[in-house]
This record gives structure tokens, C-alpha cells and sequence, in this order.
């Protein structure tokens, strides 16, 4: 394991080179907690969308309950292992079923996350964009 790097002074702002690293680790953190694991929905068929990502915010898609579960823990998990963390207290972390009976609550780590009938996701409602993928 490499030691930490110790930080002396502040992200000046505009600066490009943090965004970029965010990503850069963000991506590794993705990669890593779903390899070997095809938990998402099937694109193709040898392709499996796992996630949507933007910036700090990430929207996971699985089929069942129990895939996001596995999927949110093993997230927790391998972002802990660069310091990140899904932040569940500043109810920004919301859940939304479509068609689904089971009412079973989703939580991580022992905290419920809140679900949500419809949010919003890069100014698209997510409403929108389910009528959009069922035509």
C-alpha cells in the first residue's frame, strides 16, 4: 500500500487537475467494486450498464434488491479504501423503484435509504427518461 500524500495548501479555484483526479480514482473505485460481478442491467449481450456517472454523483441500476445491496456494500467498501464514501446522512442518497411489488427497504451499512417516486438527475426527471426508454 502506498503511504498517504501529505497536502500543505488548498485546490486553488479553476484549477483542472482535481476534477480530473476525483474521476480518475472514481472510476478505479467502480471498476474494482463491480469486477467479476454483472449486477447491473444487461445492455448487450455482453455488455452490463452498471452505473451513471457525473461529476461526484453516481446513480447505480440493478434489477433486484438484492444486487444493489450488494452493490452499495461493495462500493462502501472499495471507495473506503481511497478515503470516499457514500454519505447517506445528508439524504442525498435515494433509491426509486419502477414496477416493482417487493417493498422491502434498502439499507447500507444499517442506515435506510430514502426512496423517492421520482428524482431528478442531471436536470432530466427521471420520470422522463423512463418514458423514454420504454418507447
Amino acid at each position: 500500500m502506498i503511504e498517504p500524500i501529505k497536502v500543505k495548501t488548498g485546490v486553488r479555484q479553476g484549477c483542472l487537475l482535481l476534477p480530473l483526479l476525483f474521476l480518475v480514482v472514481l472510476d478505479w473505485v467502480s471498476k474494482n467494486a463491480y469486477e467479476g460481478k454483472r449486477l447491473g442491467l444487461q445492455w448487450s449481450l455482453t455488455q452490463c450498464l452498471e452505473d451513471l456517472d457525473y461529476a461526484d454523483d453516481l446513480c447505480l441500476l440493478t434489477h433486484r434488491l438484492a444486487d444493489m445491496k450488494v452493490k452499495g456494500e461493495r462500493l462502501q467498501e472499495t471507495g473506503g479504501q481511497v478515503g470516499l464514501k457514500i454519505n447517506i446522512n445528508i439524504k442525498k442518497t435515494k433509491e426509486m423503484r419502477i414496477g416493482v411489488r417487493q417493498q422491502e427497504s434498502l439499507e447500507l451499512h444499517g442506515e435506510a435509504v430514502e426512496r423517492v417516486s421520482k428524482f431528478t438527475y442531471l436536470e432530466a426527471s427521471s420520470m422522463k427518461l423512463v418514458e423514454l426508454t420504454r418507447t
